[in-house]
């Protein structure tokens, strides 16, 4: 039989409390569960359980009651909970795991209705009163089963996302600081082979590289955007703002449009694909490459445009300008007190290592690309999982698709 129940006829709620002594290595001690070390982002410390602590169990469900992020769910560790956390337990009726994911469902909401004028806290009245679908037990199991099978494969994925940028960040570092030699192969370092480097400005570099300013490696001037650009014009010129900057990528059905009269009295900012923008305001240094679909877009004075010229790969010079060396150079430069930016003087003299060859310059660039392009493809699916299990909680875990029909063996 399937029902809607009230939650908080179904379940008991244990607030945690204070541990008498944290940290502590004694008889009796026990994992003091935080929402951090439950997020994954710390470690747990050992406490000395009060004795009223309250002990959490594997696979219990355990609520942030107090603080900014108060109403958010967790799957317990073995433990004890912290003071601002507590510990639910269902009845009989309803399976654990299922238990959880209901629970899970009903975030949102909970984040929503919590109070006080504080610290915020969750409204007891609130989360008893929410009403929970529940199905037959077996049911239930089939409904968690499915949504943690899903749990796996988006850990999984995210644990391969994390190996990759682990594994970029030291090819970055690599390619940029050694190289690729005559034979496809990166040099070897430094200490290894000291007669392959010469010293220079920024360290040691191989020596078929040398160290420009920035403004060296441009075929036009660095420049920055539209001083006003006034109200967006729906068919307008696409312009790029700071705050456009803040993903991985341009992409222009989100950007503001300004007139033709405004744009043309600024064509020394209008960039081209291939183009590299950078970040001269707020998020300075940031730097992303312009799309084939943003050709003859414009700036705003924000942002700053860097034009590549026959003798630099843009691919590299966008690596090479996100690399910490690069960084290092342009974060020195900044001045301002109400908020950060960097001048065009200054920018130009930033310095920068290059291969002389831009053959070199452009494999190094291909590899550095193919790695983030790995990267990007897992994050596509992380992102396609993502979406797969908010549809399916919406619908297994409110009724609306019943879970025994889609497992059900397929009729011979």
């Amino acid at each position: 039989m399937s029902e809607f129940v009230l939650l908080g006829k179904h379940i008991t709620i244990a607030k945690g409390k204070p541990p008498e002594q944290l940290p502590f290595d004694g008889p009796a001690a026990a994992m003091y569960l935080t929402p951090e070390y439950l997020r994954g982002g710390a470690r747990a410390f050992a406490a000395k359980p009060s004795r009223d602590a309250v002990v959490v169990a594997d696979g219990d469900a355990v609520l942030l009651w107090d603080g900014s992020n108060a109403g958010e769910f967790f799957h317990g560790k073995a433990g004890i909970a912290a003071s601002t956390m507590a510990r639910l337990r269902a009845d009989a009726s309803l399976d654990p795991a299922y238990f959880i994911h209901a629970l899970k469902q009903l975030e949102p909401r909970l984040k929503s209705q919590t109070s006080g004028t504080g610290i915020p806290h969750v409204d007891r009245e609130v989360l008893e009163g929410f009403r929970l679908f529940r199905p037959a037990l077996r049911e239930q199991q089939q409904i968690a089963q499915v949504l943690d099978t899903l749990d796996t494969t988006l850990r999984q994925t995210e644990a391969i996302i994390e190996k990759l940028k682990q594994v970029k960040q030291g090819l970055l570092h690599d390619l940029l600081t050694r190289g690729i030699d005559a034979n496809g192969e990166l040099r070897p370092p430094q200490s290894q082979a000291p007669h392959l480097y010469k010293e220079s400005p920024l360290g040691w570099i191989p020596n078929e590289w040398q160290v420009k300013r920035l403004a060296d490696y441009m075929a036009a001037d660095i420049t920055y955007g539209i001083v006003q650009a006034g109200p967006h014009i729906e068919d307008g010129v696409p312009y790029v703002r700071t705050g456009d900057m803040a993903g991985d990528q341009l992409v222009r059905a989100l950007l503001l449009r300004t007139s033709r009269r405004i744009a043309d009295s600024y064509r020394r900012s209008e960039v081209r694909a291939g183009d590299i923008v950078m970040s001269i305001r707020a998020t300075v240094g940031k730097v992303l490459p312009v799309p084939q679909d943003l050709d003859g877009a414009n700036l705003t004075q924000g942002t700053a445009r860097l034009a590549p010229n026959q003798l630099t790969d843009a691919g590299f010079l966008l690596w090479a300008i996100r690399h910490q060396r690069a960084q290092e150079s342009i974060q020195a430069e900044i001045k301002g007190t109400t908020f950060a930016e960097i001048t065009l003087a200054a920018l130009r003299e930033v310095p920068l290592a290059a291969p002389m060859a831009i053959d070199e310059q452009r494999l190094i660039g291909v590899r550095i690309a193919a790695c983030e392009d790995h990267i990007q493809q897992e994050l596509k699916q992380r992102g396609k999982l993502v979406t797969l299990k908010s549809g399916l909680m919406d619908d297994l875990l409110t009724g609306r698709v019943r879970v025994t029909p889609l497992l059900a063996p397929a009729a011979p």
